[in-house]
C-alpha cells in the first residue's frame, strides 16, 4: 500500500502566533515606508560609523533619554520608531487528510482504524510497518484525535522507525505522523521525552529532500514550546536548519525559517543562530524566496535584531535593508508586516 500524500500546511489564522501591534497604523503605506526606511538608514549609518571607529558607545543623539544627563532637556522620541518590538513566535503546523483517503480499501480505511483498529495499527507499527505509519498519518491529520493517538504508545515506535530504518520512505512517513502529533501542544512533553527531537534532527541532517522538510516542520512545532527550545538547540538542529534555508526548495526554506523564528525568539539561542550563518542565508531568501519564505525570513531577522547592535550591523552589512524596504513596499500582507517590524528593530537604539 502506497503511503499517502502529505498536504500539511500552516493554519492561516493561527491564534498562537504572537505579533506586536502594527507600527504607525494611521500613516499611509508610502509615508510609513519612508519613515521606516529613513529611521533604519540613519541607524545603519550610525552602526557602520561606530564599527569603523571602534567606538562602542552610543552617541548622545541616539542614547535613550533615561541614560542621559537628567539636567539636560531631550526631545521625545516616538516608541514606534525607536523601541524594539516584541519578538515573533510562530504557531504550529496542522495536518489535513489526503484527498484520496476515502478511496482506500476497506481493510485499511481510516474509518475502520478509528473505530476499533487503532491498537492493531500500533502493534503493526512496532514491527516496522510503513503501511501502519501511513494509516496513522491519515488519522493524526485530525487534530482532535492526536492526543488519543499519542496515548496509545505510538510515539516510541514512530521514533524508532525514523531512526532505525534504512527505508528512506519509511522514515519520512513516520516523521509525518510525528509532525501531526506535534501540532498539538498537549503532546510536546511526550514527544520530547521519547527522543523525537533528536530523531527528527537526525532526519533533518540525513533524510531525503521531503524528509528534511518534514523534520523542519516538526522541529518548528516543537520549538514553539519554550521548554523544548533548548532541547532542539542541544540536538544540533540549528546548523542543519540554516543549511536547509540556504539550499532547500521554497517549501524547505520556509519551514526551516519558521523554525529559526521560534529559536531566535529566545536570547539564549541568538549567538548559536548567528554563528551558524543564519543571517546571510535569510537575506538570500529575502532576495529570491517565495512570498511565504520572505515573510518568515523577515520575521527571523526581526528577532535577531531585537537587542544587539552587533547583530543589527551584521544584518545591515548582509544587504538586508533594501530588501526589507522592497518587501515592505511590494510584499504580501504578512511580508509587509514582518518587514516593518524588522526595520523598526534595526532602527532601535541598543
Amino acid at each position: 500500500m502506497a503511503p499517502p500524500a502529505w498536504p500539511i500546511s500552516p493554519k492561516a489564522d493561527n491564534p498562537e502566533r504572537k505579533l506586536a501591534a502594527s507600527p504607525d497604523t494611521n500613516a499611509s503605506p508610502t509615508r510609513r515606508a519612508v519613515t521606516l526606511f529613513t529611521n533604519a538608514t540613519k541607524r545603519a549609518v550610525t552602526l557602520l560609523a561606530r564599527s569603523k571607529t571602534g567606538n562602542n558607545e552610543e552617541s548622545s543623539s541616539t542614547v535613550p533619554a533615561k541614560a542621559r544627563d537628567a539636567n539636560k532637556p531631550v526631545k521625545a522620541t516616538s516608541p514606534q520608531t525607536t523601541t524594539p518590538m516584541a519578538r515573533f513566535k510562530t504557531g504550529k503546523n496542522k495536518g489535513s487528510p489526503p484527498a484520496a483517503a476515502e478511496a482506500r480499501d476497506d481493510e485499511n480505511s481510516p474509518a475502520e482504524a478509528n473505530a476499533g483498529g487503532l491498537d492493531a495499527l500500533v502493534e503493526s507499527l512496532k514491527t516496522g510497518s510503513v503501511e501502519a505509519a501511513g494509516a496513522l498519518y491519515i488519522l493524526s491529520s485530525d487534530r482532535d484525535k492526536t492526543v488519543t493517538i499519542a496515548q496509545t504508545g505510538v510515539i516510541d515506535p514512530l521514533v524508532k522507525l525514523v531512526t532505525q530504518t534504512d527505508d528512506i520512505e519509511g522514515r519520512t512517513v513516520a516523521a509525518k505522523v510525528l509532525c501531526n502529533l506535534s501540532a498539538n501542544s498537549a503532546n510536546d512533553v511526550a514527544l520530547a521525552g521519547a527522543g523525537a527531537i533528536e530523531a527528527l534532527t537526525d532526519l533533518l541532517k540525513t533524510g531525503s529532500i521531503e524528509g528534511r522538510i518534514v523534520a523542519a516542520k516538526s522541529l518548528r512545532n516543537l520549538a514553539g514550546n519554550d521548554d523544548n527550545e533548548l532541547a532542539v538547540v542541544q540536538a544540533g538542529a540549528i546548523g542543519p536548519l540554516v543549511d536547509l534555508v540556504r539550499t532547500g526548495s521554497a517549501e524547505g526554506q520556509t519551514a526551516a525559517a519558521e523554525a529559526l523564528v521560534n529559536l531566535s525568539a529566545n536570547d539564549d539561542h541568538l549567538a548559536a543562530v548567528v554563528s551558524a550563518g543564519a543571517i546571510p542565508a535569510l537575506v538570500e531568501v529575502l532576495k529570491k524566496g517565495c512570498d511565504k519564505g520572505k515573510a518568515e525570513a523577515a520575521r527571523a531577522l526581526c528577532n535577531l535584531c531585537a537587542n544587539e547592535d552587533a547583530t543589527r550591523l551584521m544584518v545591515v552589512r548582509a544587504g538586508a535593508l533594501p530588501l526589507l524596504v522592497r518587501l515592505l513596499r511590494k510584499g504580501d500582507s504578512d511580508g509587509k508586516n514582518a518587514a516593518a517590524r524588522a526595520l523598526r528593530n534595526i532602527a532601535a537604539p541598543g
